[in-house]
Formats: structure tokens, sequence, C-alpha cells
């Protein structure tokens, strides 16, 4: 889900993992490929891995795709809660979180 130009956009998930950078994939009519080279490093890797990385890939992998005013990268354990965040590059320095899931 993105907002652009003042509107929620809902864009389809079409794999089991998800990606996101600060390029607005509804700016792209059509296919986001080409688009923005960092998120297609970052899907084509997720691609070949089919979508299985220990967090400290995904780290890496957000390492090579930053940029000089990156200020946060984010890896998010989809099944596990785990929330796990570096700012400003400094990737050796990561801070993890636990969300827990609500059971009934």
């Amino acid at each position: 889900m993105e907002f652009y130009q003042g509107e929620m956009v809902v864009i389809p998930n079409e794999t089991p993992w998800h990606a996101a950078t600060n390029f607005l994939r509804a700016s792209a009519s059509g296919s986001a490929e080409g688009r923005c080279w960092r998120y297609d490093k970052i899907s084509q890797r997720l691609t070949e891995a089919e979508g299985q990385m220990s967090m400290q890939d995904a780290i890496d992998l957000l390492a090579e795709v930053s940029q000089e005013e990156t200020q946060w990268s984010i890896v998010y354990g989809m099944s596990t809660g785990d929330v796990n965040v570096t700012m400003e590059r400094q990737y050796d320095n990561l801070h993890t979180f636990h969300l827990n899931f609500a059971t009934e």
C-alpha cells in the first residue's frame, strides 16, 4: 500500500515476500522494473533466494543499496515478529525489537 498524489494505492503482492525502498511503485504505470536500481537489486536477490534470507544477509543487501542520505534500514521477520533496525547507515549497530503476536 502506498500513498501517491493524495490517494491510497493498493499494489497486490505477487510473491510471498515484500520489498520496499523510497521508490513509489504507484508512480510507475505498469511494471516497476528498471525504474529504481535499488528496488531492482533487492527484488532480484529476493527472487534468486526465493525470499529466504537470513536477517544478516538482508541487512547486508540493504547496506549494498544504501545511499548517502539513507536514514534507516529495516528488516521485518514476518513470521517471528522480529524488527531489525539500523540508523544512518550504521549497519554494524543493529537494534532488534520483538513484536508479540496476539493469540486467541
